[in-house]
């Protein structure tokens, strides 16, 4: 405060004590100190995401929506898939699935190997009815970590609901071979559904 006082104007001196009182929990101080740090500095991409994480932990999701929006045209391009990957979940967390889509799959775009993006774009395709796109995209998660049982249940729910049960059956299968113990009754008996449905 006291270099303030001197230099009203000094960026780095609003930003730290931004994070300070972000530290002490006076966050209605913290957003202004890094809405102060943005009118001196536009771009400053740190406290555009201070603010995105301010307003969302505050339970502010459609100013921390706003806020993400305009981060991305200042985000570094080595960060751009977290970006997207926040406002995503922002948007998620708002009910906005169709928005939150194509958040992810931006994040994706920039960062293919990006899991928690992969994760979520294929629930969320899922969820929305998109069995084909979740297919592929839960085949991207199934490369990405290969012996995660959940995921190869997923694949094989997928494939039942499409009708293509012999698929079904080799993936729920697999996630019978990779799963805990505790798990594998509730997939002895998704395996039973797909036969049943089979015919």
């Amino acid at each position: 405060q006291r270099v303030l006082q001197s230099d009203p104007q000094n960026v780095q001196a609003h930003s730290n004590l931004g994070y300070l009182y972000a530290q002490m929990g006076r966050i209605d101080e913290a957003i202004q100190a890094n809405l102060q740090v943005l009118q001196l500095a536009p771009d400053d991409y740190i406290s555009h995401r201070n603010l995105v994480l301010l307003y969302r932990d505050t339970g502010q999701l459609e100013g921390a929506i706003r806020q993400a929006e305009s981060m991305i045209e200042v985000t570094p391009e080595n960060e751009l898939g977290n970006t997207y990957l926040l406002l995503g979940s922002l948007y998620e967390s708002s009910g906005k699935p169709l928005e939150a889509i194509e958040a992810y799959e931006q994040a994706t775009a920039a960062v293919p190997g990006l899991y928690q993006a992969q994760v979520a774009l294929a629930n969320l395709y899922l969820q929305t009815g998109r069995l084909e796109d979740a297919l592929h995209a839960f085949e991207a998660v199934a490369q990405l970590t290969p012996d995660d049982y959940g995921v190869h249940q997923q694949i094989a729910i997928i494939y039942q609901r499409m009708g293509r049960y012999d698929e079904a059956l080799a993936q729920a299968n697999h996630a019978l071979s990779l799963a805990p113990e505790e798990v594998k009754e509730s997939l002895r008996q998704l395996i039973a559904q797909i036969e049943a449905d089979k015919g």
